[in-house]
C-alpha cells in the first residue's frame, strides 16, 4: 500500500479585506492539520501540514477581532497581532 506524502504548506491570509467581506475560502487538501496562524513579513498566514496529493476542498475561514462575535459552528485555529497598531484578530474554520 502506497503512503501519501506529507509536507507543510503556507497559505497567506486576506486582512482586512476578509474582515469586510465577511470571510474568506481557501482551497486545501482533503487531509490537513492546521499548525500555525502568524504574520510573516506584516503579512497573516496559515501554515498546515497536508497530504499533498489528496484531492482538494474549499474550507471558510472568518477573522473576528478581539472584542468581536465569535460565529456558530467554528473552529479556532490561531490569532494575529497587530502590535503597530494594537489590534489582534483571531482565525475561525466555519465546521458547518
Amino acid at each position: 500500500m502506497e503512503t501519501m506524502a506529507n509536507v507543510i504548506w503556507k497559505f497567506p491570509l486576506p486582512l482586512p479585506a476578509a474582515i469586510l467581506a465577511g470571510g474568506f475560502t481557501l482551497s486545501l487538501p482533503a487531509e490537513w492539520t492546521p499548525l500555525c496562524t502568524a504574520l510573516q513579513r506584516g503579512a497573516p498566514c496559515l501554515w498546515v501540514q497536508v497530504e499533498r496529493e489528496a484531492p482538494r476542498q474549499d474550507r471558510f475561514f472568518r477573522w473576528v477581532p478581539t472584542g468581536g462575535e465569535v460565529p456558530d459552528r467554528t473552529r479556532y485555529l490561531g490569532t494575529v497581532l497587530i502590535l503597530e497598531a494594537g489590534l489582534g484578530y483571531h482565525l475561525y474554520l466555519s465546521e458547518g
